[in-house]
């Protein structure tokens, strides 16, 4: 990519040079240099976002912590969300309305969230406080000096207290019943649940006092347990977190979208608000911008998963109250979320 003393001047600087992939097991950083085009362009920050003409090298942690040492202070925005619920389109909605840079899903904040699972049972290779210090440091790499906010995926927000103390965070959800006739009625977001299902597992049984099985749980259920995992983790932080229905979004899609970017931090002008929902984005799906797709189509997809997966979503339905009965915490997310 470029000699070790330029490296020294861009990570933390130059917003093309991103650190796309942390190893722990060699304790190593990727770094690679994608145009900010390509980063606007990206629904995943990750693997899928290299190319082979993209420009990577490989840095020790030593040399990658030293060089965001000496990068400007950082603090960006978060939106965490509860998955399937329309957090990369409000992502791509905040960055053209308000200006800010927006990273969805960056592969190295994955790898700290499932670091603080392997901790659960003493698994992990960093302890919590080393974990928050290298967060910061991948903030100030993120960010270079400039004002950023990140998506998330689903499965952080067991970290949400690790993130930057004067970040603003934002909640993005669904309800149970359209959650789970979203993600019921689609095979390939049924093989998502399940790519996650066991990592989901592993949190929920280390926090609930009700004690699940993978094998003893049907789709619907496994559902459910995605879903109130991750709202029973937003329950759990200690953090002020601002919550947005996505339904609610699209019932008053002007004045939601700009409360949330101003609890983000990036306020944008309500003309500028207005140009963007009128504009292409709210008009194809968000993680493949060359399929149309909106409001209707989103309607007609939630319709097709309740006729297909109608028991199963009475199944996971069902399972959610039981949940609720079982942990305290379960039934506070159910009633916040629910």
């Amino acid at each position: 990519m470029a000699s070790t003393q330029s490296r020294s001047m861009m990570v933390g600087k130059d917003p093309e040079i991103l650190p796309i992939m942390l190893d722990l097991t060699q304790d190593q950083v990727l770094l690679a240099r994608l145009s900010l085009r390509e980063q606007g362009l990206a629904s995943f920050l990750d693997e899928r976002a290299v190319g082979p003409a993209t420009a990577t090298e490989w840095l020790s942690w030593t040399d990658f912590r030293n060089l965001c040492h000496a990068a400007p202070d950082a603090a960006p925005a978060y939106i965490l969300h509860v998955s399937h619920c329309g957090s990369t389109l409000l992502s791509r909605l905040v960055e053209a309305a308000s200006g800010a840079r927006s990273l969805r899903e960056p592969l190295p904040l994955r790898t700290f969230a499932v670091e603080a699972v392997q901790s659960l049972d003493g698994g992990a290779f960093l302890m919590r406080q080393e974990r928050v210090e290298r967060i910061r440091l991948f903030e100030k790499a993120w960010c270079c000096g400039a004002a950023a906010v990140i998506k998330s995926t689903s499965i952080c927000n067991d970290i949400a207290d690790d993130l930057c103390a004067r970040a603003p965070v934002s909640f993005i959800y669904v309800r149970p019943e359209t959650y789970l006739a979203t993600v019921l009625g689609r095979p390939r977001v049924k093989g998502d649940l399940r790519a996650y299902g066991q990592l989901r597992l592993r949190r929920w049984n280390a926090r609930a006092g009700w004690l699940q099985r993978m094998s003893d749980l049907s789709p619907g259920e496994l559902a459910a347990l995605c879903w109130l995992t991750e709202t029973t983790s937003i329950v759990s932080a200690q953090r002020n977190i601002a919550a947005l229905e996505f339904d609610n979004f699209l019932a008053n899609p002007h004045d939601k979208l700009s409360a949330l970017c101003s609890h983000l931090g990036v306020a944008a002008a309500p003309d500028r608000i207005e140009q963007t929902l009128a504009g292409p984005m709210t008009k194809v799906y968000s993680k493949n911008l060359e399929r149309a797709y909106d409001a209707a189509a989103r309607a007609q997809v939630l319709n097709h998963g309740r006729a297909k997966a109608g028991d199963e979503i009475s199944a996971g339905l069902a399972w959610l109250d039981t949940a609720a009965k079982a942990w305290k915490t379960a039934e506070l997310a159910l009633n916040r979320y629910g």
